[in-house]
């Protein structure tokens, strides 16, 4: 079965943690983790920090619904304290 990932990402404007982001991601499916597995968000969310992004946080919330139609909806921030702001 298909699963996906929903993304919205705050600081797309910063090419650097863009470019952080994906090789993060790439480098979790690479692993062999799954767009819906539990734990991908907490591995690309440590590929940032990682990667010199010590304050990103990846927020992974899902309905019930959307765990059925294995769908992972993310929001990712650059600055974890930015977050706390808005949200």
């Amino acid at each position: 079965m298909e699963s996906r990932i929903k993304i919205k990402l705050i600081d797309w404007q910063d090419p650097g943690f863009v470019k952080a982001f994906d090789a993060g991601l790439t480098t979790a499916f690479r692993d062999g983790l799954e767009a819906d597995q539990a734990g991908l968000a907490e591995r690309v969310e440590s590929e940032l920090h990682r990667q010199g992004n010590p304050r990103a946080w990846i927020d992974d919330r899902r309905s019930v619904a959307d765990v059925l139609a294995r769908v992972a909806r993310w929001t990712v921030w650059r600055d974890r304290s930015l977050a706390r702001l808005v949200g």
